[in-house]
């Protein structure tokens, strides 16, 4: 499997435990009005494109995030949110992924002035298994299994 598809899958599946993850603790954190001000006012304008109404059900609202919203909350969310429940080295892995989502972007444009090396996928991988490990032991169980047929460990 190419680097990028490599990372691009890898996104993927973190983002589909990260997602429900963050809306649980956002939920939990701040009450009826979640969504309003924990995520609508949180992601910055552009990212906002796309995101529905709070009236929408909790698994709309889940599948509306992408990697690069769920990154953004848990950044802003740390403090308040995650740094209770989770070991500190997971905000810079999150650092880490959102990085690595934005370089994988650019390897997707016409002008594609990034390319994956074995050593940036590898990085990447593990910080998203290391950082699954806290939130969902069998999703970075899947995880690693792609890393692992891909060479990529």
């Amino acid at each position: 499997m190419e680097h990028q598809a490599l990372v691009r899958y890898g996104l993927a599946l973190l983002r589909d435990v990260l997602a429900p993850y963050i809306c649980d603790k956002l939920e939990k954190q701040f009450g009826t009005d979640w969504w309003k001000n924990a995520v609508i006012n949180t992601i910055p304008g552009g990212g906002k494109r796309g995101l529905p109404s709070a009236e929408r059900p909790k698994d709309e609202l889940i599948d509306s995030l992408d990697i690069t919203s769920c990154c953004l909350l848990f950044i802003h969310h740390w403090k308040e949110v995650f740094k209770n429940d989770l070991s500190p080295d997971c905000l810079g892995r999150v650092h880490l992924v959102k990085h690595s989502r934005n370089r994988w972007a650019k390897t997707n444009t016409e002008l594609g002035y990034f390319t994956f090396t074995h050593e940036d996928a590898c990085q990447t991988m593990n910080a998203m298994v290391q950082f699954c490990e806290q939130i969902d032991p069998r999703q970075a169980e899947e995880i690693r299994k792609i890393c692992h047929h891909a060479g990529v460990e």
